[in-house]
């Protein structure tokens, strides 16, 4: 009898703990030790044979392209550039080997209006002008014909500087933190109604929000959000309608969205997403008319799309879209257009064109989608690349399994939806568009083609919104390749790298001929590694390096001459 009450004590038991199992949440939120850092990566999912594919090849063509990631360390967003280490103490300068048998067809320099803007630091080795706005392309703040950077002269330390192109109107605003070893930590800058926003550092305060008129006496701190020498670290600031909404972290975990109206007693705390115990993490802020959208991590299902108002209450989760824990599934390239927000998102069956207009019912499946998937490669959580939009029409790099990889059109105004403008090859090819280099100039879009066709290379094509007017602009040799597509005041602009010319600055103008190299700024195979692309003032400015000066200031107006 004994035994058998022991037996069935232990039965009841066995029962009890596999009921308890078995109620156990699927997906619980994490306690803090689980809790990944912002800019930490995620565990990476494992690839479709398709992608695993298109990876493999495009990694031999990568060749260290520019990456963002946010250093933990410093506190603020980082990109990397080839044959440098980070952007804000390298010196880019870098001599190639020069190789044997490859020649660079239509490259010669063009004629021009090139030169060093300004030798910013003549005490040490590199003025280093840079910015880093977070959720956007790497360039200079524009306000009022001026562009605003971070740079240091060796006497100041690191600082906010301004520009107008010419030697005299490039100057320091204001030396934040006195002394040439220091460094305010000056980064993210933006224009917005009149004023610039930013993040900083003195020695009174952490790494917090700043905002600035353009003169020494209008640049002061906006708020001490994380009170002391703690750092809220501010970024990824954007307006929205006139309102400046940002994001901010306590314990380093970009938790925060804030608004501003560039007051202090304007500067408000819209959510907490990790005191609401919602998530962390927020990426891609994105305005669409008076809504701030962005994409963040939550407990329950990883990446997901949110939107406000500007208000805690109106702050959400638009809806569920799949188990998005993995940040290589997460919602991307958030886009303004027609009224709406549209993305990119893997569902549970493959990446895809979504759109939102706020609301659950109001966020699907772009209408007709044709089973055209998304093409992902070289896409990030941490800098925004929204889709090409031209003449009230997006385009997007996809593939099918019928056609492979080609361009694709969405125009919201009919219902035709997703349809195919060209495909790059006659069948399953490995030939892909590089959804981060779409760039709009003028009336035509260009993009940029890795093609396994022969050896593995990269094109410049070019099109009008038409089958018949979208065409192979130039085939670069499978040693070369290309990045930072540009649209500097109807020209377009990119960085090549070649074994005649080393890593210089290129221009096109939708012609094989016309695509050339606009300076050769570190003779023969040297390079000059130029950054920060931005048109301001009828020129187009950028980070370059010679052997001289180091890397500083430059300025083009379209030739070599000018540049």
């Amino acid at each position: 009898m004994k035994s058998k009450i022991t037996f069935l004590m232990a039965v009841a038991l066995l029962y009890l703990a596999l009921a308890t199992h078995a109620q156990q949440i699927y997906f619980p939120r994490p306690n803090s030790s689980d809790q990944i850092p912002f800019g930490k990566k995620f565990p990476q999912q494992p690839l479709s044979n398709r992608d695993a594919t298109v990876g493999k090849m495009y990694g031999k063509q990568n060749r260290n392209l520019p990456s963002t990631t946010f250093d933990t360390s410093l506190k603020q967003f980082v990109v990397t550039t080839p044959g440098s280490n980070n952007l804000q103490y390298a010196s880019a300068l870098y001599h190639g080997n020069n190789k044997q048998g490859q020649t660079v067809a239509n490259a010669k320099p063009a004629p021009a209006n090139f030169h060093l803007t300004k030798d910013i630091n003549t005490a040490t080795v590199s003025g280093y002008p840079y910015n880093n706005p977070a959720n956007a392309l790497a360039n200079f703040a524009v306000l009022n014909n001026i562009a605003y950077f971070s740079a240091n002269d060796g006497i100041h330390g690191t600082e906010l500087w301004r520009s107008d192109g010419t030697q005299a109107g490039t100057y320091l605003v204001k030396d934040i933190i006195p002394g040439k070893d220091s460094g305010a930590a000056v980064n993210g800058i933006i224009a917005a109604n009149g004023l610039l926003f930013f993040s900083a550092s003195n020695n009174d305060f952490g790494v917090e929000p700043w905002v600035s008129d353009g003169t020494e006496s209008g640049t002061h701190l906006l708020m001490d959000i994380y009170p002391g020498f703690y750092s809220s670290n501010p970024n990824q600031f954007v307006n929205v309608n006139g309102t400046v909404f940002f994001s901010a972290s306590t314990y380093g975990y970009n938790n925060q969205l804030w608004k501003t109206n560039g007051t202090e007693a304007g500067t408000i705390l819209v959510k907490d997403l990790l005191e609401a115990g919602i998530g962390s993490n927020i990426f891609e802020l994105t305005a669409v008319n008076d809504i701030a959208y962005f994409m963040a991590y939550t407990w329950n299902t990883g990446f997901q799309v949110f939107r406000s108002d500007g208000s805690g209450a109106g702050t959400y989760v638009v809806k569920d879209i799949g188990y998005n824990y993995w940040d290589y599934n997460a919602p991307m390239q958030l886009t303004a257009y027609h009224d709406k927000l549209y993305f990119s998102v893997n569902d549970g069956s493959g990446r895809k064109l979504w759109e939102s207009d706020g609301t659950f019912d109001g966020t699907h499946n772009a209408a007709e989608f044709n089973e055209v998937f998304i093409q992902q490669n070289n896409l990030n959580i941490y800098t925004n690349k929204p889709f090409p939009v031209l003449n009230n029409v997006l385009y997007l790099a996809g593939y099918t399994g019928a056609d492979g990889s080609g361009l694709y059109k969405y125009n919201a105004s009919n219902a035709d939806g997703i349809i195919l403008v060209t495909d790059l090859t006659p069948g399953w090819e490995t030939d892909f568009i590089d959804p981060q280099e779409m760039c709009v100039v003028n009336d035509a879009i260009y993009f940029k083609v890795i093609s396994g066709i022969g050896d593995f290379h990269q094109e410049l094509w070019s099109t009008t919104g038409e089958t018949v007017n979208t065409q192979m602009v130039k085939s670069f040799a499978a040693v070369e390749y290309t990045y930072s597509f540009y649209n500097g005041g109807g020209t377009l602009y990119f960085i090549e790298h070649d074994d005649v010319y080393g890593t210089e600055l290129w221009k096109s103008d939708g012609t094989n001929a016309g695509t050339i190299i606009l300076k050769d700024i570190i003779p023969g195979t040297g390079s000059s590694f130029p950054y920060y692309l931005t048109f301001c003032n009828g020129k187009l400015f950028f980070n370059a390096g010679d052997t001289q000066h180091g890397s500083e200031l430059w300025a083009s107006t379209g030739s070599d001459i000018g540049t």
